[in-house]
């Protein structure tokens, strides 16, 4: 079982992109040339941010279709479902029969593919909650490994801090509580939660990940100096000028690219020998497209604003 597919959400983000170019088409359809390009630099990135909504609205029901129609197939008796709910994230589906104890599983980022696991494949079975820096709790959540792939589902997740103690967290991790208490019941050892250490941790994964992650800034940076650019008077600019939005949209692109490939080396890797660290490079197989998408869209859009 995986918990997302890499390149289903790269697929989705290229959808949100689509919708914005879209959107800014008409938008400029209205407004003239001109408004066409300055909504390109506002609203493609803004749907690209916005993805995860937009998935969540339309996937969702394909995704159920495939759980419905997948339990029926394989004969699961009376179940238990829980759709995991946070924000800024893709909803997925866990479906568990209640009288085998078998778990089926459908990700937003793969909602054609329907996943199955036997309960004694399963380890490290718990609900927790993540410390906020203050010390208060903002992410609460129920997780299993199935062999060295981690299982994440999110009961609860908050910008502010609150204490374990409040009603919610506890409401939160009794729901999360309830799930794996359904798992341990049908593999009573599951809830052993030693990890172990003789795993390697690939450094090329987090490489990967701070490169891409740098390469966001970057972004960031290249994307607001054009956006400040005086590039009314064109006749009369010369190339070097804005030699630095060229010169921050390459380091970008670089780093990204670079961000990249040593996430899906590090994938690649772990497919053969176990690793731990994959989510570092799942994470830069993610980012990096997104930035690259954004720049080669708000690029293209400053280079057509000077012609």
């Amino acid at each position: 079982m995986k918990k997302n597919n890499p390149f289903g959400i790269i697929i989705l983000i290229a959808i949100s992109v689509a919708f914005g170019y879209l959107l800014g088409t008409v938008l400029g359809w209205i407004l003239g040339m001109k408004g066409f390009n300055v909504t390109l630099l506002i609203i493609v990135p803004l749907s690209v941010c916005c993805f995860c909504d937009y998935a969540n609205l339309v996937i969702y029901p394909i995704a159920k279709s495939t759980m419905n129609r997948n339990i029926k197939k394989h004969n699961f008796g009376k179940t238990t479902t829980y759709v995991s709910r946070a924000n800024y994230t893709l909803k997925s589906i866990l479906c568990i029969d209640e009288e085998t104890g078998r778990v089926g599983y459908v990700s937003l980022s793969d909602p054609f593919r329907f996943q199955m696991a036997n309960p004694g494949e399963l380890s490290k079975i718990r609900s927790t909650v993540s410390a906020f820096a203050q010390g208060g709790r903002r992410f609460v959540f129920f997780e299993f490994y199935y062999g060295e792939n981690k299982m994440r589902f999110p009961t609860y997740r908050v910008r502010h801090a609150y204490s374990i103690s409040s009603d919610r967290i506890q409401q939160a991790l009794d729901e999360g509580n309830r799930i794996c208490n359904l798992l341990l019941r049908f593999n009573p050892g599951g809830d052993d939660f030693s990890i172990n250490r003789n795993i390697p941790f690939s450094k090329t994964g987090l490489w990967g990940f701070l490169l891409s992650f740098i390469s966001i800034y970057v972004t960031v940076a290249a994307f607001a100096y054009e956006a400040t650019s005086d590039v009314s008077h064109t006749e009369n600019t010369q190339f070097v000028e804005f030699l630095p939005v060229y010169a921050l949209n390459f380091i970008a692109a670089s780093l990204a690219i670079a961000g990249f490939v040593l996430g899906v080396i590090t994938l690649k890797n772990a497919s053969v020998s176990p690793v731990r660290g994959k989510g570092f490079a799942k994470a830069s197989v993610i980012m990096s497209p997104i930035a690259l998408i954004i720049l080669v869209l708000a690029l293209t859009a400053f280079i057509r604003l000077r012609i």
